[in-house]
C-alpha cells in the first residue's frame, strides 16, 4: 500500500515538472514570437519614414551640402506621434509609437516643440518642403542630436501597455 502511494507521488511530482517545464517553454515561445513580430513592424515604420524623408540642399560660400530631413509628425498631449501619412501609427499592443525626430543641423532658429513623453520637451526648426508633388512640414534643425559621434535623426519608440 506504501508502495503504490509512493508511485502515485512520484508520478503526480513528474506530471507537475513536465507540465510546468511545458508552459515555461510555450511562454518562451509566444515571446519569440511577439519579439519577432515587433521587430518586423517597427521595421516597417523605419522603411515607410524613409519613404516619407526627403533632402534638401543648402549653398553655403559657393559650396552646396545637402541635409536629410524627416517628416515632422504630430504632438498628442505629452508625446509626439508618427505623422498622419504612414499606415502603421500603432504598435501590435494598440499603443500609437512615440517619436521624436531630429535633424542633422542645429543652425536654423527653433521654433517647433517636440514632447518627448519624458517631461522634457525639445525644439527644432521646420520647414515645409515638396515632395512628389506633396507639400509636408519637415524638421531641418535640432539641437544636440548625436550619439556616440553618430547623427542620429529620429527616435521610435515602442511603448508596452502598463
Amino acid at each position: 500500500m506504501i508502495a503504490i502511494m509512493t508511485l502515485i507521488i512520484i508520478s503526480s511530482l513528474m506530471l507537475t515538472i513536465y507540465i510546468s517545464s511545458s508552459y515555461d517553454f510555450m511562454g518562451a515561445q509566444n515571446l519569440l514570437i511577439n519579439s519577432q513580430q515587433f521587430k518586423d513592424e517597427l521595421y516597417l515604420v523605419k522603411k515607410s519614414l524613409l519613404v516619407l524623408s526627403t533632402t534638401y540642399k543648402e549653398t553655403i560660400d559657393e559650396t552646396t551640402i545637402t541635409y536629410p530631413a524627416l517628416p515632422l509628425g504630430i504632438n498628442q498631449g505629452d508625446y509626439h506621434t508618427l505623422p498622419a501619412q504612414l499606415m502603421k501609427p500603432r504598435n501590435p499592443f494598440g499603443k500609437p509609437y512615440v517619436y521624436c525626430p531630429s535633424a542633422a543641423r542645429s543652425d536654423q532658429p527653433m521654433t517647433e516643440t517636440i514632447n518627448n513623453g519624458t517631461g522634457r520637451p525639445y525644439n527644432v526648426a521646420t520647414s515645409v518642403l515638396v515632395k512628389n508633388g506633396v507639400s509636408l512640414p519637415y524638421v531641418t534643425s535640432s539641437g544636440l542630436n548625436t550619439l556616440n559621434g553618430a547623427v542620429v535623426l529620429a527616435f521610435i519608440i515602442s511603448p508596452n501597455p502598463p
